[in-house]
């Protein structure tokens, strides 16, 4: 039997999060926008679009907007840095 059988056979989900992907129940929705028709700026046209998120990207969503650009900013450049780090430490276990 294959994993997605016993998966479904076993647990009982009701949608997907929009972020993260994991399955989720009803009782695991942090937040959920209902249908609306927006553009889609890559494709050029308008698309129906439905998001829901788990509590986790919900909550981290929610704090990334907190912060604001100047959050987004301090991110990026730590992102940068660990970059760099692991760079650095890759070049030198290859000398």
């Amino acid at each position: 039997m294959s994993e997605g059988r016993r998966l479904k056979r076993k647990y009982h989900f009701d949608t997907i999060c929009s972020d993260c992907g994991m399955p989720l129940t009803k009782e695991e929705i942090g937040f959920a926008v209902p249908p609306i028709y927006l553009p889609d700026y890559v494709e050029r046209r308008e698309v129906c679009v439905s998001l829901t998120f788990c509590t986790d990207c919900w909550t981290r969503i929610k704090i990334h907007n907190k912060e604001g650009m100047p959050g987004a900013i301090r991110r990026y450049h730590q992102s940068r840095e660990i970059e760099e780090s692991m760079k650095r430490a890759h070049e030198r276990r290859n000398e």
